[in-house]
């Protein structure tokens, strides 16, 4: 553009000169939109400030002749107020809204008048209206004042709105004003409104499409505020120089409405509107919508008033939205905090717990029924779904996994997703919330069926349903609808999505790191199952080695050793069974309990005492010696024999003091060689445990003194007692009637069922060895059916445990053909045998010849 553009000579408009020279009517002047008659605009160059554009009644406005193109802006409304229009445009290049300037004097005439300023593109924009009347800004900043106090501790979002509509409606004098939100899908809920007596409300029903185009909705983004002063009103074109590019009025506050805008408004009886809009967290989230059934002039001030009004109710929309989620994200990780915590006892897992208490997550998101798909398992509470809806639904979210891997709702089921209709009668709205990336499980939140009532203009020659001034609206009523899922609804539902991946993410690390644990836990176990083991096998391999040395008859050594292995196991049960240790009353009770009879007299004395395990597998073998000797050579052997034991602590030397006495038993004497037991208590006990020993052989019995630490030994203050009695043993009572003859063993046919051969063997050798007619025996479950119903034996002795079954069934079926059995068990604990099998003998492992064969014979008719 030419620098002395601004300085060639203009003409009329009727004859005007363009800046190319060529002469043109106004009518072949282009049109870059239209304004609303009550102001001007004028457009210039933003780099060379020339006018470039203006609008029809610019002259008119200003002075009564013609303004021409091309003219500078100084020129144009004179020099003070060129500057004021520049420092007004780097504020509003700051803003990116339009700088309002009040009471501003323009051009030769100096009219006063409201100005706007903007930046459109390379237009620098000024729009002019007329000066508010004198007095008016007092008043207005006076009911902003009351305005704002009014609604700044409203804390409540309805509240809030309500308070909103009636202060704006008493500052602003329109005759309904209404507050808007913006669902998901588009729709605009009338949140609050206040109107006039005469007027119907209509708070908590829609607005059609038409009412705020979707389309145009963008322009209200940038653009805070719209004023329609008079719809009926003849609105004024923008002139534009040629070859300019396209106008943008998109931030134009005088722009005009379009046919369409104005079509619709005029239907429904409205002449003036005021449209605020409300941002927040930089989304469109509603507008205040004020309507006027007559025309209604808004100065600048008072609208540039509405306008900080309703930004101060988005600020305050917003923080009521920020507190609201801030509040849910708290109470949705207090209660995720609560799942994991008590997800962590509960007998199954967190998503079991989830499925078991997802009611609780129902307050997070307002619904009518909630449900939950997780890992395999369903859960719903507030609705009766079946699992068969349910099914049905998880297979319609995987089917869609493209659209549901981020939360998906609907409100109405009926148009977006009719295929579960059938299965979900009466809901109409559905929030779908997966739960992990891939399709697979989901938190699902359901909504009733909700009438809605949409308001749009009537149709020519229809009646109103809701008279506004000269028409009004016409109801519609939209079924298979539910109750708008809002954006808080949807960031409470990301919240909940969050944490409950967040718990399940935490359930599956402490999974993870348990896991590991366990594992380097086993390892550990393993590595001290291999030691012991080892170290048991040495013990075995010692006695064994002593029980063939010490005895001349291989059949005598063969019964010694199988008794010391059987005290080896007894002290290891109890080492188990009792936390690594046992008591010493458990332990003489076990011993001495075969050899208490009617004619023998077993005295013992003393505190009970509890002995560490490795002092109780020592004492298990020491007492095992002493009373195998004593039943053999001592007083156990005679029938007045007289066996006391007691003991007591000697602070002194800080050890306990135990005596083994026998009297009234055969004259004993020292022994030429040194025995099993002889070694046991001149060496192990002192080798072991730090003890000691001595044996003193007196004519009327031995006297041993043993001698133990108290690091080993503590006293049991639970107990109480100091005098015990050995119960007599059901294995030393001798059996009545004529069951257990060896004619009877004769004639039977047993059946052993065992999964290890050595110990079937071994058991198959006793059996026979006792006159056992014949033996047979199966391996497993299936093998053991099958003799049976084969050939059914006349008794059988099973293993409760074989390997990775149970002879439980095979239990079933010997009582229910009335065969007798016994059980056998390496278990010190017998829970694992059902009730209706506690009165079947169970033998412990590993079993001596006698208690198998006595278990038996007591069984049989």
């Amino acid at each position: 553009m030419d620098a002395d553009r601004g300085n060639r000579a203009v003409k009329p408009f009727g004859n005007s000169v363009l800046a190319d020279g060529v002469q043109t009517g106004v009518s072949s002047i282009p049109r870059s939109g239209l304004i609303q008659p009550q102001g001007c605009l004028l457009a210039f160059d933003a780099e060379t400030l020339l006018l470039q554009r203006q609008s029809a009644n610019a002259s008119r406005f200003f002075a009564p002749q013609d303004i021409p193109f091309g003219v500078s802006l100084e020129s144009c409304v004179g020099a003070n107020a060129a500057e004021a229009i520049l420092r007004a445009t780097r504020e509003s290049l700051t803003t990116g809204r339009p700088c309002l300037l009040f009471g501003f004097r323009m051009g030769e005439s100096q009219i006063t008048c409201d100005v706007a300023v903007h930046i459109a593109g390379q237009d620098l924009v000024v729009e002019c209206t007329p000066q508010s009347p004198l007095g008016l800004n007092g008043e207005l900043i006076c009911l902003l004042r009351s305005a704002i106090d009014s609604l700044r501790e409203k804390t409540d979002f309805q509240v809030l709105c309500n308070e909103a509509v009636v202060q704006l409606r008493s500052m602003t004098g329109y005759d309904h004003v209404m507050l808007y939100r913006f669902a998901p899908n588009g729709m605009a809920e009338v949140v609050a409104d206040d109107c006039r007596a005469n007027l119907s409300s209509l708070a908590g029903q829609f607005m059609a499409p038409e009412d705020l185009p979707l389309a145009v909705r963008g322009v209200y983004r940038r653009s805070l505020v719209r004023v329609i002063e008079d719809v009926g009103a003849s609105p004024e074109p923008v002139l534009s120089m040629p070859d300019l590019p396209a106008f943008d009025l998109s931030l134009v506050m005088l722009r005009a409405v379009s046919p369409t805008g104005r079509a619709y408004l005029q239907d429904c009886g409205i002449h003036a509107s005021l449209l605020l809009s409300l941002v927040v967290d930089g989304a469109l989230w509603g507008m205040i919508v004020c309507r006027h059934y007559s025309p209604k002039n808004i100065p600048m001030d008072e609208r540039a008033v509405a306008k900080m009004l309703g930004e101060y109710v988005a600020l305050q929309i917003s923080a009521v939205v920020r507190l609201n989620r801030l509040q849910m994200t708290h109470r949705a990780h207090t209660l995720i905090q609560e799942f994991i915590q008590l997800g962590t006892t509960f007998s199954g897992d967190i998503p079991s717990y989830i499925r078991a208490h997802i009611g609780e997550l129902a307050s997070l998101v307002e619904c009518d029924g909630i449900a939950v798909f997780m890992e395999g398992g369903y859960g719903s509470h507030g609705l009766p779904f079946s699992e068969e809806a349910l099914e049905a639904l998880v297979r319609w979210s995987q089917s869609c996994a493209g659209d549901m891997t981020q939360i998906w709702s609907t409100v109405s089921l009926a148009e977006d997703a009719p295929a579960l209709v059938s299965r979900f009668p009466g809901i109409a709205g559905l929030m779908v919330i997966p739960l992990t990336v891939q399709p697979g499980d989901y938190l699902y939140l359901f909504r009733k069926e909700k009438m809605w009532i949409v308001n749009r203009a009537p149709r020519p020659g229809e009646g109103v349903d809701v008279r506004c001034g000269e028409s009004g609206f016409c109801q519609e009523q939209m079924h298979n609808c539910s109750g708008a899922w809002t954006i808080e609804n949807e960031e409470a539902a990301e919240e909940l999505r969050s944490a409950l991946i967040e718990a399940t993410g935490i359930y599956r690390q402490i999974q993870l790191e348990q896991r590991a644990e366990a594992e380097a836990q086993q390892r550990l176990l393993n590595d001290e199952l291999t030691h012991r083991v080892k170290n048991i096998l040495s013990v075995v391999q010692s006695v064994v080695s002593r029980s063939i040395s010490d005895e001349s008859d291989p059949q005598d050594g063969l019964r010694r050793l199988r008794d010391r292995i059987g005290a080896l196991a007894t002290a290891h049960d109890q080492i188990i069974g009792a936390n690594a240790g046992g008591r010493l009353s458990a332990l003489l009770q076990a011993e001495l309990a075969p050899y208490a009879t009617p004619t023998v007299t077993i005295t013992i004395s003393g505190p009970d005492l509890w002995m560490s395990g490795k002092a109780l597998s020592i004492m298990t073998l020491l007492f095992h010696e002493l009373a195998t000797n004593a039943a053999k050579y001592g007083a156990l052997s005679a029938d007045k024999g007289h066996l006391d034991i007691h003991w007591y602590f000697d602070e002194d030397s800080q050890t306990w003091k135990l005596t083994w006495m026998e009297t009234e038993g055969p004259a004993v004497q020292e022994p030429i060689r040194s025995g099993f037991g002889t070694i046991l208590l001149d060496r192990a006990l002192k080798h072991e445990l730090g003890g000691a020993a001595r044996r003193e052989f007196r004519p009327e019995g031995i006297v041993i003194y043993l001698t133990l630490p108290a690091r080993h030994v503590r006293e049991v203050k639970d107990s109480g007692r100091t005098h015990w009695h050995i119960a007599q043993s059901p294995e030393t009572e001798r059996p009545t009637g004529t069951h257990g003859n060896a004619e009877t063993l004769q004639e039977m046919e047993v059946l052993i069922v065992e999964d290890q051969v050595l110990i079937a063997m071994e058991a198959e050798d006793t059996l026979l060895e006792h006159g056992v007619g014949s033996v047979c025996s199966a391996a497993s479950v299936c093998e053991a059916l099958e003799l049976i119903e084969s050939r059914a034996p006349d008794a059988a002795i099973l293993d409760i445990n074989l390997g990775d079954e149970n002879a439980l069934e095979v239990a079933v079926l010997l009582k229910k053909q009335g065969i007798p059995f016994i059980f056998t068990t390496g278990y010190a604990n017998h829970t694992m045998i059902p009730k209706e099998f506690h009165d079947i003998p169970v033998v412990q492992k590993p079993y001596s010849s006698t208690a198998m064969i006595r278990a038996l014979k007591a069984v049989l008719p």
